[in-house]
């Protein structure tokens, strides 16, 4: 419940004061400074508040369409109209909307559908999304980026921001850096020629391995059965013991009945007892039989949810012997094959050994023959190659002399045609001579053929003897072949080996990590039995003790007993003697004694039923006592079942993120900016070097990290920086991580020496002025509008253990806000799930587009780890139930239907779902102050939703001294020295560090995060903090 605070003021009035108060007033209103509205939750008003909270939540509403009127006689209804809303106003208006599965896809789709069909960029974008988060499926990036392109084309910005981020990440679309840096570029408005946009660029890669996927699932079902099976013996075993102590109590019950000489149904009073101790005993009587009445319907129950845990334990083992039978036949199957492949080994080793034994003999009978036929062979081979390479030689000299010949004729023809011209005698002798010439080529052309006879003849007896040297060439041919394909056949048997010996190493390494894996739960099921055996073994020796007692009391009886039988004898003897003396005496005596005997066993048997009756108390109250221990122990073994079983599911979720998660690199400084379609940088100095800083993170592990060839080392906390050298034009960079699971990422950008904006003398002077006057001078230029400060701290809760330092830094954030930064705030201390909700529902209802809103929480979170959704703890939030539990989703839907500008999420715990840092525009330093102002026009005029979380699930107390959280300390502080105009990224920036180094000194793994939050309606804008005064 929210209470106003006011201080009682004085009641005397002194004029003066309160005419200047006035003015003041008047002039701080006109000067549009802001006011501090905090409204603070205490512990007592965390009262519940009657309403129902969900009442506050979003909700796809369908609103009724409007009654139009055509012409004076003709009505009609206009089509449907959805709207994003929450639930308490779609029920005002009229509207429809899905109260019982709100995160179906269907139910959303058909809220949007029709409209997004129709053209409408909104509803297109809505369904893109609704694609993408997939509500209950498999997300449908494909479908998803269709609608996003379709809304985009129409200029709707979120649709701009959605895309860039399918395509920076390759989701359902190929994966283009550059693309998404354009659609980032787009979506900011910076397309100015003055104005670029340049934002933090996060590479990162995920592969996916379904093999290891479903054996982790089966291991997981192979550790639930097993738990199933534990706690089936452990109920089985306290069954038993009920059981046993039901015949127990039954027995005694039907002793007690005997002893009081009551059957079931009869009331008999029996001699020896009077009204008063029947009515004791029927009470007695009907309390036992009341225990033994709650002794069965306990023995019920747990029969029950005996039958039920054997339920799910046949089933888990149903499943798990069907993966087992199904691994067994693949087993069985790798080891036919391993068997198959090494007997086909043996049989290729085999042919293997005979070939080369064929080989080794076609190579001996190969020199043989060599040796034998040699000389005789290379004496002929060498007078036949003589005489054919005579005859060559002629006929090569024969064929020069007719080419020779042929070109003189030729000439000389030439010149015959060109002498016709002059006479006929000159044509007569030129005849002659030609025929001379021509002769002369006949008796050549004579030589040459019988040259060429002879050549033939020649070839002829070289021809004789080559059959011979063909038929040793062929078995020299055969003998190569052989070996060639022995060769091959031995390398291809090799590759095999190979082969199968790293299958069977990487079966056995598998085997070897699910071996591992059950030895564990078989060490931790050997824990839970000794544990269950201790306690029985406590137990055997409490009724050890107690039968030790029992023993000794009953010998002690004896002992009391034999005692007073020995009284008794030396009683009769006397009696004897006196009988011997007085007879008389002896009858009245023995009247005496046989009344005093009846009045014994009266007193016995009455104190041998008080006797049962104590121990009856006794047993009854230290069964009690004995089931109490065991509810206790249960309680126990349950809650360290829970703390097992979370650990194990982190352990799980970490091992998996291990195995899927690639390297991750993101440059930090300087911002990255989109330069013909490809990333690059803009330097601003004429520097041969310029500094580049980045983070990289490997969940698998560092292997390497390399930029341009060069192995570069980033810190313990991944952060790295490195000098890269500048060229003349353009320096291109290549950052390469790899893993040690193999997995590698690669980011490439260009570093552009030549400056985009020109820094005149002026500019020069203004950046040297005084950064106060410089701020006042932008923030006067520039309408970043009203600002507004949701504070939440959580100190105090009912089932979660207290903070110490949530509501301090919630009060000194709003303070801070409020004092220096003209915010409107309003605090909430130990605040309820209708509270938190409550004030979000308001500030959706009052807030403008000209607003600007920042939300503080510090308190307890939670991570569901599995489906990777977070969640805010209210102080009425219970362990095991999500009731009073906020979703980091349901605050989203609430921040995308808010019409205000800029929203800042800032949680000193856990908020889940965000876009990457790519998406924000960064202002770039070394700009000029009139650069600077229409940079800061354009961003206050575009839509952001970004969060700021401190990394952790709750805030960590600064163990090194003071009073707020680590997170909260370098906040309060970086705000606190500020004297600009402050971008939330560069408050990121110098916060992220210190809060690591100084979680990481405590032994805290806390590292703090900035981005968009997805789905949110962010429109690549930016939050500012502008300083006032």
């Amino acid at each position: 419940m929210l209470h106003r605070q006011f201080k009682n003021q004085s009641i005397k009035i002194n004029p003066i004061p309160l005419i200047a108060s006035t003015l003041i007033t008047v002039v701080l209103a006109l000067s549009g400074c802001q006011t501090q509205t905090t409204r603070q939750v205490s512990g007592d008003a965390a009262a519940p508040v009657s309403g129902n909270p969900d009442k506050f939540l979003i909700v796809d509403c369908l609103l009724p369409g409007q009654v139009r009127k055509l012409g004076a006689n003709m009505t009609y209804l206009s089509p449907r109209r959805p709207v994003k809303t929450t639930a308490s106003e779609c029920e005002i208006r009229g509207g429809e909307y899905v109260a019982y599965d709100r995160a179906d896809y269907r139910t959303s789709l058909h809220v949007w559908l029709p409209q997004a069909q129709e053209g409408d960029p909104v509803a297109q974008n809505y369904v893109g999304e609704i694609y993408e988060k997939g509500l209950g499926i498999q997300p449908d990036y494909t479908t998803a980026a269709a609608w996003y392109r379709k809304a985009a084309g129409q200029g709707n910005a979120r649709a701009r921001i959605n895309l860039g981020f399918l395509h920076e990440k390759g989701f359902g679309v190929k994966k283009d850096l550059a693309q998404a840096l354009n659609w980032y570029r787009k979506a900011s408005g910076l397309e100015d020629d003055n104005l670029q946009f340049s934002s933090a660029v996060e590479i990162s890669k995920a592969e996916r391995n379904e093999l290891r996927l479903l054996k982790q699932e089966r291991q997981q079902q192979k550790s639930e059965t097993e738990r199933l099976r534990k706690q089936l013996k452990n109920t089985s075993r306290q069954l038993k013991s009920e059981r046993v102590k039901l015949v127990k109590a039954e027995t005694r019950l039907s002793n007690l009945r005997a002893e009081a000489g009551i059957q079931p149904g009869i009331s008999i009073t029996a001699p020896t007892t009077t009204e008063t101790d029947l009515k004791l005993l029927k009470s007695k009587l009907a309390l036992h039989e009341k225990q033994a009445q709650q002794q069965r319907t306990q023995i019920a129950s747990l029969e029950n949810a005996l039958r039920g845990q054997q339920t799910r334990m046949d089933s888990a083992l149903k499943q798990s012997q069907l993966e087992t039978e199904q691994e067994r036949k693949e087993v069985a199957v790798l080891r036919r094959k391993l068997d198959e492949t090494n007997e086909q080994l043996a049989n290729e080793k085999s042919q293997l050994a005979s070939t080369e034994s064929d080989l080794k003999t076609l190579r001996a009978d190969l020199e043989r023959r060599e040796k034998l036929s040699k000389a005789s062979q290379d004496e002929a081979l060498s007078v036949l190659q003589t005489q054919l390479s005579e005859q060559e030689k002629a006929v090569l000299a024969q064929q020069r002399k007719i080419v020779d010949l042929e070109s003189s004729l030729s000439t000389q023809q030439t010149k015959m045609n060109e002498a016709l011209r002059l006479s006929a005698q000159e044509k007569a002798q030129l005849e002659d001579a030609l025929k001379v010439q021509t002769g002369k080529a006949t008796q050549l052309k004579q030589k040459l053929a019988q040259s060429q006879s002879e050549l033939d003849r020649a070839i002829a007896a070289v021809a004789k003897n080559q059959p011979v040297l063909a038929e040793q060439r062929q078995q020299l041919e055969v003998a190569q072949k052989s070996l060639h394909q022995a060769t091959s056949n031995t390398l291809s048997l090799e590759q095999k080996v190979v082969r199968l010996q790293k299958e069977l190493e990487s079966r056995e390494s598998t085997m070897g990590q699910q071996g591992h894996t059950v030895t564990k739960l078989r060490q931790e099921l050997n824990k839970y039995q000794q544990r269950l055996l201790t306690l029985e073994q406590e137990k055997i020796n409490q009724q050890t003790a107690l039968q030790g007692d029992a023993a000794k009391q009953e010998r002690e009886i004896a002992v009391l007993r034999k005692q007073l039988q020995e009284t008794e004898r030396e009683l009769d003897a006397n009696q004897a003697q006196l009988a011997k003396i007085n007879p008389d005496l002896a009858r009245q005596q023995a009247l005496l004694r046989k009344t005093q005997k009846e009045l014994v066993a009266t007193k016995t048997a009455a104190a041998r039923k008080e006797a049962e009756v104590i121990r009856l108390r006794k047993s009854e109250q230290t069964y009690l006592d004995q089931i109490q221990q065991q509810q206790i122990k249960i309680d126990r073994y349950q809650a360290e079942a829970l703390r097992y079983r979370a650990q194990l599911a982190d352990i799980r979720v970490n091992e998996q993120a291990n195995l899927l998660s690639g390297p991750t690199i993101e440059i930090i400084d300087p911002p990255v900016a989109l330069t013909r379609g490809m990333p690059s940088i803009r330097l601003r100095s004429a520097a041969k070097e310029r500094l580049i800083t980045g983070r990289v993170t490997a969940p698998a592990g560092l292997l390497s990290f390399t930029v341009n060839d060069k192995t570069e080392t980033p810190d313990q906390l991944g952060v790295f920086a490195t000098n890269v050298r500048v060229e003349d034009e353009q320096t291109p960079v290549k950052m390469v991580a790899v893993d040690k699971k193999g997995q590698h990422t690669s980011l490439e950008f260009l570093l552009i020496p030549k400056l985009r904006y020109a820094v005149n003398a002026e500019d020069q002077a203004g950046a040297t002025s005084d950064v106060r006057k410089s701020t006042r001078r932008i923030a006067g230029q520039v309408d970043f509008g009203n600002y507004h400060a949701l504070v939440i701290g959580n100190n105090q809760y009912k089932h979660f253990p207290s903070l110490l330092s949530a509501s301090v830094d919630a009060r000194e954030t709003a303070e801070l806000l409020r004092t220096k930064y003209g915010f409107k705030t309003t605090t909430l201390i130990d605040a309820t799930r209708y509270d938190m909700l409550s004030a979000l529902n308001n500030l959706r209802e009052t807030l403008t587009e000209n607003d600007n809103l920042l939300i503080y929480y510090a308190g307890h979170g939670e991570l569901d780890r599995v489906n990777l959704r977070g969640y805010w703890l209210p102080v009425d939030a219970e362990p095991n139930s999500t009731a009073n539990w906020i979703s980091n989703i349901a605050i989203t839907d609430i921040l995308n239907a808010m019409t205000a500008k800029h929203i800042l999420v800032v949680a000193d715990s856990c908020y889940s779902g965000s876009l990457t840092r790519s998406s924000m525009a960064r202002l770039e330093s070394g700009m000029s102050d009139e650069v600077k102002t229409k940079w800061l026009k354009v961003m206050a005029k575009t839509r952001s939703r970004t969060v700021l979380t401190s990394g952790g699930l709750k805030p960590v107390l600064d163990q090194g001294g003071g009073q707020h959280s680590v997170f909260a300390k370098s906040f309060l502080r970086t705000l606190a020295d500020n004297e600009s105009i402050l971008e939330a990224y560069r408050l990121f920036r110098s916060l992220a560090k210190e809060v690591q180094q100084t979680a990481s000194k405590f032994g805290i793994d806390q590292i703090p995060e900035y981005a968009p939050i997805k789905h949110g309606g962010h429109e690549a804008g930016e939050f500012f903090f502008i300083p006032q005064g």
